[in-house]
């Protein structure tokens, strides 16, 4: 019996508008092996269970389902840790959140292929479209200029480069011997990043081949914006905490060698701390921010002294992105 290359592992919840987008992604693909598809729908509100059943009753032998009762993200459970990552047959790992979907249908053939024949790398990653709720391209986000190996401060400094994590595809081995601190900070994907690169080389390909979504839709009511800006800046607080603690042992679990890039994002993670918080003082304190551009600077204070306003022109400048891939 052939066995199974890749394991998609797709985590989803209250996705009914964008599921089949992800899944018909997934069984698109050409590939000369065997892949499943592991999805785990958290107990999901809406019609996203259904739907999945359907893609569960036509391809049995791909679509591997774990249908929750009850949430389990609510209850601080890590999804993939915990239900998908164990039931992993494949000898790669690829990623795909439920809202967001491939491009390529070739996608698999060619990562696979460059992680086949270049034993080295533990990683490989591509460009990707950035979408709305409508499946419109809105701009492309090709963090880096050209496909390659990827240095420490592209992977390690956020700053440097978004890598999609639906662009992701890894050697199972990655998740072995994981020491815990990596299961303990409240995003997922940049500790995933961190542990491909120091168990490995980390490639990136200029290709488009997936999509990550964002929602445009978003109403700014006036009697209840400062009430979510200040709920949304406590979590995103506890994120930046949470990064910056992992990091600081990351730094000693690496014995140290990437410590300058370390440093650098730690200083990032504070000052965005600290933009949340409005501290001015602190932000102009900042050895991040002291090395940023003119137009960046001015940018965050403006943020700050008139945020209404920078959130105005902001989604100003993101509609105008969208009018000119549109062109």
């Amino acid at each position: 019996m052939e066995n199974i290359m890749v394991s998609i592992c797709c985590i989803t919840y209250n996705h009914e508008h964008f599921i089949k987008k992800a899944l018909d992604g997934f069984l698109m693909q050409k590939t000369s092996f065997k892949y499943e598809i592991l999805i785990h729908d958290d107990a999901s509100t809406d019609n996203t269970a259904t739907i999945i059943r359907e893609y569960e009753k036509e391809y049995p032998d791909i679509v591997k389902p774990i249908y929750q009762t009850e949430n389990q993200y609510s209850k601080g459970v890590k999804i993939s840790n915990t239900y998908n990552y164990p039931r992993v047959q494949g000898k790669y790992i690829a990623i795909c959140e439920g809202d967001d979907f491939w491009t390529d249908e070739n996608k698999l053939q060619k990562q696979v292929d460059f992680l086949e024949s270049h034993l080295d790398y533990s990683m490989c990653c591509h460009s990707a479209y950035h979408v709305d709720t409508e499946d419109n391209i809105i701009d492309i986000k090709g963090p880096f200029f050209e496909k390659g190996t990827l240095t420490a401060n592209e992977v390690i400094v956020q700053e440097k480069g978004w890598i999609a994590t639906a662009s992701i595809l890894f050697r199972i081995e990655v998740l072995s011997n994981t020491p815990e601190f990596f299961h303990e900070v409240s995003v997922g994907d940049y500790p995933l990043k961190l542990n491909c690169f120091s168990k490995g080389k980390v490639y990136f390909d200029d290709s488009i081949m997936s999509a990550y979504r964002i929602s445009l839709s978003e109403k700014v009511i006036k009697d209840s914006y400062m009430y979510q800006m200040k709920k949304n800046s406590a979590k995103k607080i506890n994120n930046y905490n949470s990064i910056n603690n992992f990091l600081d042992k990351y730094d000693e679990y690496t014995e140290f060698k990437y410590h300058e890039f370390v440093l650098i994002e730690i200083s990032r993670n504070n000052l965005l701390i600290n933009i949340e918080l409005g501290n001015i003082k602190e932000i102009k304190n900042n050895d991040y921010f002291k090395k940023q551009s003119f137009k960046y600077r001015v940018g965050i204070l403006c943020k700050i002294k008139h945020p209404f306003l920078y959130k105005i022109i902001k989604r100003v400048f993101v509609l105008l992105r969208k009018i000119r891939n549109v062109r």
